[in-house]
């Protein structure tokens, strides 16, 4: 058996398969076995920035996360205050526009007031004025008739004591 064994061995041995699949296991047992603490080192380190990096990430989120609240929170607040605003903008405009109406209505009140009182002064002077010149049409005409049927001297005297007997034609005159 022996001898058989050792030439199943030579048999195997004489193979070139056989001897490089046998190289290339010793290559990968001595790799393995000097390359594994520093691959495994390398890749422990490769691990631990990648936990390190979800860690910020997670960090990151979770920032993100309560900012997004505070700018929810910050949003709703500014929404109250707009609808406030808006409130008080839309009572501010009612009052505005009940003061103007109110401003509109004494203005116009106080301007009629003011035709009214021009008109009631035009219509007088016009009264004094429109009398004054029929009493001055009519004094001329009985100064005329007068001078017709009198004497020079007599109705120069009668004409002016009428004249100083009538009031509204001193003023006119």
């Amino acid at each position: 058996m022996t001898m058989e064994t050792g030439a199943a061995f030579s048999h195997y041995i004489n193979d070139p398969v056989n001897i490089y699949l046998i190289t290339f296991v010793v290559f990968v047992l001595i790799a393995y076995r000097l390359l594994r603490k520093p691959v495994a080192g390398w890749l422990d380190g490769e691990i631990a920035k990648v936990q390190e990096e979800l860690s910020i990430a997670k960090d990151l989120h979770l920032e993100a996360e309560q900012l997004l609240k505070d700018c929810k929170a910050k949003q709703e607040q500014a929404e109250i205050e707009a609808a406030r605003l808006l409130e008080k903008a839309k009572v501010e405009v009612v009052r505005l526009r009940d003061k103007a109406e109110a401003d509109i209505a004494a203005t116009i009140k106080r301007q009629e007031a003011a035709a009214a009182e021009r008109i009631k002064l035009y219509q007088d002077k016009t009264i004094k004025e429109v009398r004054a010149a029929a009493l001055h049409m009519g004094l001329e005409l009985a100064k005329k008739k007068i001078h017709e049927r009198l004497s020079a001297e007599k109705a120069s005297t009668l004409i002016d004591t009428a004249i100083e007997g009538v009031p509204e034609f001193r003023k006119i005159g």
